[in-house]
This record gives C-alpha cells, sequence and structure tokens, in this order.
C-alpha cells in the first residue's frame, strides 16, 4: 500500500501504524469498477438535503454475516450486498462498520484508475482510500450516530414478479400520481394482489391509471408505496425477477443484491368500478401517433401554466381538436383517419392528462370512450388490463374557440 504522504500525517495527526492496525477497524480490497457500480445505484438514497446530516452519508457495514452498503433518507432505504459469488466485488476484507459521506466517497472512487480501491480505517475518525496510486484520507466514524432504521420486519405477504412486467406496471401508472393537495397517500401507488392478479393504481383525483397482470399469489391484500421507491426499483430491474414483500406498514424491493425498503402511505383509494363508465354510447377510434402530434400541434397555443385546455368535437364525419388562448390566438387540428361511433359530441380536457395517458398505452391504436360531456371517460387500447381515467374540463374553464364542424 502506498505510504500517507507527510503532508497527510501533520495535517491529520496521523502516524502511519494507524494504518497496519486494524483492530476493530474496517479494511477491504475491491474491484474498484464493481465497487463504483454498487455505489452509484445506492447514492438514489441519499437525499438532496436533511435535517439529519447522517442521512447524507453512507453506512458500510462488512463481517462474516453482512456485507453491505446501505443510504436512507429516513423513508426509504436502499441496501445492496457486496455479496457476489458469480462476480466477486470483494477481494479481502476485515469486518468492521463505518458512516461516511456518500457523494465525497463516491466522487473519489469514480476517479481513481487503478483496478482496485483499497479502504482502510484509521483510527476512528478517518479513511484512507488509495489505488495504490492516489492517496485520500476523509473523515468518517463507526456508525454509532447512524440512526436506527425500522427496517427488520417478518413478511406476511411474499411474491415475486419479472423484472419487465414490474417496469410496464410502473411506466403505466406512477405518471398519474398527486404531486400536490391533502392526501398523502395519492402520492404513492397501490399495489394490489387479489386472486392470483397484481394490479398497480394512481390517481391525482382528477385521473386515475390502472394496469394489471397475472402473478402468482392467491392472496387478497394491497399497500400504497411512494411513487420514489418504485422508481428506484424501475431503474434496476429491467430483464431480472423483483421480490415484494409487505408487512407492518413496510414494503421492501428485492432486485439480485439490490433491496429498497420503504414506509408505506395509509388510506383509501376510490373504487375503480364505480368510475369506469358502465356504458359508452361515444367512441373515438385513432391512430395514437396521429392523436398525440395533432395535440401538441395545437397545445402550443396555450399559455405555460395558465391553461391547459383542449376541446375535442367529434361527429359522424370525422374528429378535430381546439384550443384557444386569449393572449395568444387559436389553434385548430382534424384527426386524419379517425372513426367516431356515435352522434355529434364535445368534450373538453386538460391535454397533458390525455397525453400522459395515450403514452402510457403504448399501442399503435386507442380508443377514446365516452359516456356524456361532463363524466369522466376511458382512454384504452384492445388490453383490458390497461386502463386510464380522465375527467373532462367544464366548459367554463376554457375559452372555447368556435369552429365548423370536423373536416373530412
Amino acid at each position: 500500500m502506498k505510504k500517507i504522504s507527510e503532508f497527510s500525517k501533520k495535517f491529520y495527526q496521523i502516524d502511519e501504524a494507524s494504518l497496519q492496525s486494524s483492530h476493530n477497524k474496517l479494511k477491504l480490497v475491491a474491484n474498484r469498477s464493481a465497487f463504483l457500480k454498487i455505489l452509484n445505484s445506492v447514492i438514489d438514497g441519499i437525499p438532496a438535503k436533511s435535517a439529519d446530516p447522517n442521512y447524507m452519508n453512507f453506512l458500510i457495514t462488512i463481517n462474516d454475516e453482512e456485507k453491505t452498503i446501505l443510504a436512507s433518507d429516513g423513508a426509504i432505504t436502499i441496501i445492496h450486498s457486496l455479496a457476489n459469488d458469480e462476480n466477486p466485488v470483494l477481494k479481502s476484507y476485515e469486518p468492521g462498520t463505518i458512516e461516511i459521506p456518500a457523494r465525497h466517497f463516491v466522487s473519489i472512487i469514480s476517479k481513481l484508475e487503478g483496478e482496485e480501491v483499497i479502504l482502510t480505517q484509521i483510527e476512528n475518525s478517518f479513511l484512507n482510500i488509495t489505488d495504490n496510486y492516489s492517496n485520500f484520507n476523509i473523515k468518517c466514524s463507526r456508525g454509532e450516530e447512524f440512526p436506527q432504521l425500522d427496517i427488520h420486519f417478518t413478511s406476511s405477504h411474499t411474491f415475486e414478479i419479472d423484472g419487465n412486467d414490474f417496469l410496464n406496471l410502473y411506466n403505466s401508472t406512477a405518471f398519474a400520481v398527486a404531486t400536490r393537495g391533502p392526501k398523502k397517500h395519492f402520492y404513492g401507488v397501490k399495489i394490489g394482489v387479489n386472486n392470483n392478479i397484481l394490479e398497480f393504481v394512481a390517481t391525482d383525483s382528477y385521473r386515475l391509471a390502472q394496469r394489471k397482470v397475472a402473478v402468482e399469489n392467491n392472496e387478497k391484500f394491497y399497500f400504497i408505496a411512494p411513487v420514489k421507491a418504485l422508481s428506484l426499483v424501475a431503474k434496476y430491474c429491467e430483464g431480472k425477477k423483483v421480490l415484494i414483500s409487505e408487512d407492518n406498514n413496510l414494503a421492501s424491493f428485492k432486485v439480485d443484491n439490490l433491496t429498497v425498503i420503504s414506509r408505506l402511505y395509509v388510506g383509501e383509494f376510490p373504487n375503480i368500478d364505480r368510475i369506469i363508465p358502465v356504458s359508452t354510447p361515444f367512441v373515438l377510434n385513432v391512430d395514437s401517433k396521429i392523436f398525440l402530434n395533432a395535440l401538441d400541434r395545437v397545445a402550443t397555443i396555450l399559455d405555460a401554466g395558465k391553461g391547459q385546455c383542449v376541446v375535442l368535437k367529434c361527429n359522424e364525419d370525422g374528429a378535430e381538436l381546439f384550443a384557444r388562448s386569449e393572449q395568444v390566438g387559436n389553434s385548430a387540428d382534424p384527426l386524419a383517419g379517425a372513426e367516431f361511433e356515435g352522434n355529434q359530441f364535445e368534450i373538453s380536457f386538460n391535454y397533458s392528462y390525455v397525453n400522459d395517458a395515450i403514452k402510457a398505452l403504448n399501442s399503435e391504436k386507442i380508443h377514446l370512450c365516452f359516456a356524456s360531456e361532463g363524466t369522466a371517460f376511458l382512454v384504452k387500447n384492445d388490453d383490458p388490463n390497461n386502463i386510464q381515467i380522465v375527467t373532462p374540463l367544464r366548459s367554463s374553464a376554457c375559452l372555447l374557440y368556435t369552429s365548423p364542424s370536423p373536416r373530412d
């Protein structure tokens, strides 16, 4: 190992013998690139800021039973195991536990150039980091002041799903969670299991997104997980398996050696069966790309942050989108090739809600299904397990653009 410089010994008041002493102090040798990959996944659990400075740190625990790196903001915790028989990260170690500034630590490891990184705890105050060329000594502690986290539980509900299914569930629903308002449980996604069917549901009271997949679990239960926790899982689950466990207001999501543990929201979600229209006599069938492009064009006229209202007019000849801005002007765009089932119909909606819903369906053809001009409507494809519901806007909330009926 490269010796600490004379400047470092003087500045940190470290004697060289401290490096050689490993009694009750962490020491490890790791493959640098594999170690860095793990650090970059765990750092997602570090908050941007925290009233408790300990949450800005990694907790690294190395012993015969546990070899982990942990990050937490108090509500969501990420734990990554360093034990990997197929692709070993650790080459050697001596047990110990340290708490270390996360972002500085990752930055240092990323800028080293050696194949190996060597960490050696010096006394109880510093960690020596070297690749046998560059050398750093950064402040650390033994982790006694790191908050005690409620992350150990006996799961009462456990099931496993394909990572690609998880990703589809997440992408089809997470965008619809609330970002403000008094109902904090709407900040999360409802994850429910009922007779071997898993569903994700999200709503902000103005729109609702639901997607279902089959799962091997015949129980009936649900929980509401923060969307941030699910986003961390979605980041790493593609092509893998996700083991989901829930109990006692906690849920864990395990992908390979990465585990995300989260506190849960408590609350009731709306009964979807009461929201979905029983009968939809008005149906617009249209190519999704044509609709999205037309929607994007007409919405260009709207003032950012002041109005999101677009009007859809339909009759037996086709359909057309309209928008109007008091400050800018108005716009209109026909939906080429659209087919409308029903009599003349008109409805106003938040364009970004419909835009999000159509993108979430990820389908070539879409169907907008209406019961009446004043009730929530469906945006769907031919998959009955993927449904988007949008609440219309009142005509009084829109600066309606008066135009001739839709053109051919």
